[in-house]
């Protein structure tokens, strides 16, 4: 406060020096000095208020998806919608928790004249985040009268978590989709693939008479087969089920493996849902999202996944998971830290009411063996560091 009181003193108590001199003074060539001065600082000032007001900021993109540890470009469009030049000014955006690598220009503008300033930013953290506002400052060309200005033009961003390619064999499921296997029970009957001699046991309806009477012996048509299957990616994002130690480190590993797994079943061409027991600030409830295929609903789940974080609450996640409605032939991928024994019971349960379960676990070096297993469900070890998650 002090401060800014001993900065107005030169700005006012000029303006009266020169004022006085010119009212009182004897001498003519004192007068037009500080007239003509006094002129200036009076045209400084009218600048100095008018610019300002004329300056426009603007954004083309009204939201920014980006990947964790992937650069994205940040465009402005600066304005000056005033007849007035701007022989110089700095603009500054602000990227609160994002790592910016630019971000501040100096630059001027004609009237009327555009702009376009571009910079990178990136984002280490998934989440939601908000670029802007932006701050412009400048001053008259004789640098009498500073200003600058606040523009509340703000642009949302989200990081999506990390994604890594997963290798998983999927050979069972339901007949006739879009995953090809060897086995024959899953033959698709509407995607003939040859001919082959007939062999007893073969249907009637699987000959091809054509074929067999050009031949002279009977033929069987084989088809391609293919199975598909609707996922669910069960995600447990309750606060107390993790360990105090690293836990921070295991949520954000069981997110990344929820979302490295949509991608791996919608790459499959699979339907694939998503049901959570975290949450996300502002919303309520747990959020969650239907069996749909497309990589556009995947973007959707990745999206949830981004912003989501460990619920407060003592929800238990295996209680959720059986209240849903589990389609027949449906594939379950738990993600989840170490399974108390009630839960892993609850699980072990559903595996035997006939659904392929699978559990990946999200450990630490420092668990015991015992706490990174589910006897009679295949699981698997998500590890700490690195892209290759999944280990045995």
């Amino acid at each position: 406060m002090i401060a800014q009181r001993l900065r107005l003193v030169p700005d006012v108590l000029l303006p009266l020096v020169l004022l006085g001199l010119f009212l009182f003074t004897p001498y003519r060539s004192v007068r037009v000095l500080s007239l003509a001065i006094l002129v200036v600082r009076v045209l400084a000032t009218v600048y100095g208020w008018l610019v300002p007001r004329f300056v426009r900021v603007t954004r083309e993109r009204k939201i920014v998806h980006a990947h964790r540890y992937q650069p994205f470009e940040v465009e402005l469009t600066i304005h000056n919608t005033g007849f007035l030049p701007i022989h110089y000014m700095t603009v500054q955006d602000t990227a609160a928790n994002l790592v910016s690598h630019g971000g501040s220009f100096v630059t001027g503008l004609g009237p009327g004249q555009k702009k376009t300033l571009t910079y990178t930013c990136e984002g280490h953290h998934r989440g939601d985040f908000t670029i802007g506002p932006v701050m412009v400052r400048g001053a008259d060309p004789l640098g009498f009268y500073k200003w600058e200005r606040r523009l509340e033009v703000t642009i949302p961003v989200i990081v999506y978590p990390s994604v890594f390619a997963l290798q998983m064999d999927e050979k069972t499921g339901l007949p006739s989709g879009s995953i090809q296997v060897m086995n024959r029970l899953y033959e698709d009957l509407t995607r003939f693939r040859s001919v082959r001699e007939y062999m007893p046991g073969d249907e009637l309806k699987r000959i091809n008479w054509k074929v067999s009477a050009r031949q002279g012996k009977l033929f069987s048509m084989e088809y391609v087969p293919s199975i598909y299957y609707p996922v669910l990616v069960a995600v447990n994002l309750t606060d107390q089920d993790y360990p105090n130690s690293q836990k921070q480190h295991l949520v954000e590993r069981t997110i990344e493996m929820a979302a490295s797994l949509v991608f791996f079943f919608v790459g499959l061409k699979q339907q694939v849902g998503l049901q959570t027991t975290g949450s996300i600030r502002g919303e309520e409830g747990h959020p969650r999202a239907p069996a749909k295929p497309g990589y556009g609903h995947a973007i959707n789940l990745l999206e949830i996944l981004a912003r989501i974080g460990t619920s407060d609450g003592k929800s238990d996640f295996t209680e959720r998971l059986l209240a849903q409605a589990i389609p027949t032939g449906g594939k379950v991928m738990v993600v989840t830290p170490p399974l108390k024994q009630g839960q892993a019971d609850a699980l072990l349960g559903l595996r035997r009411r006939g659904y392929d379960l699978r559990i990946f676990l999200a450990t630490t070096h420092q668990m015991k063996r015992e706490d990174t297993e589910v006897h009679g469900i295949k699981s698997f070890s998500i590890r700490e560091q690195g892209t290759q998650l999944v280990g045995r």
